[in-house]
């Protein structure tokens, strides 16, 4: 009889030892981390913060800054594709493609395009990304006071995958 309850029990503490391996484990960092920022984002917002209080102000949806893509490799490769508007608002595909480096420190929220243009990340999950002051080109949102209280506003820009 101890023989069989020992056996029983090596049995039931095996099976639980091996259901779950660690690659079942779920870490955050997959999904909030710098592997979340791996893919292809497109701008789908900016939004418009008050400097004073922190407040959401007002927001806008993108015009050909929404056909922008950032492809964020693994490797850390960067690839921009950048379109602006022309003045009969028809969008125009710019002739280069910004080809680079990325980088995004967890720690400080940033994230290096360039190795030199450092932004603040607002928020990161894996299928949305927000980005303080992300003056990416060809709009004109940026250093305005959108509240007339007398401080220049902050835009964060809203891109999804």
């Amino acid at each position: 009889m101890k023989k069989t309850f020992f056996i029983l029990r090596l049995i039931t503490a095996s099976v639980f030892n091996s259901s779950c391996s660690s690659s079942d484990d779920y870490t955050p960092e997959e999904t909030t981390g710098a592997n979340a920022l791996i893919g292809d984002w497109k701008i789908s917002k900016y939004l418009f913060i008050n400097n004073l209080n922190g407040q959401q102000i007002g927001s806008a949806n993108p015009d050909c800054s929404g056909k922008n893509l950032y492809q964020l490799k693994a490797n850390n490769f960067l690839n921009i594709r950048m379109y602006k508007s022309t003045q009969y608002g028809a969008c125009l595909d710019t002739p280069t493609n910004d080809d680079g480096q990325w980088t995004y420190n967890s720690g400080s929220k940033m994230i290096t395009f360039y190795g030199d243009a450092d932004y603040k990340v607002k928020s990161v999950s894996s299928t949305q990304l927000e980005i303080e002051s992300f003056d990416e080109g060809y709009v004109d949102y940026f250093d305005k006071d959108y509240n007339n209280d007398g401080v220049v506003d902050k835009v964060v820009t809203v891109l999804t995958k």
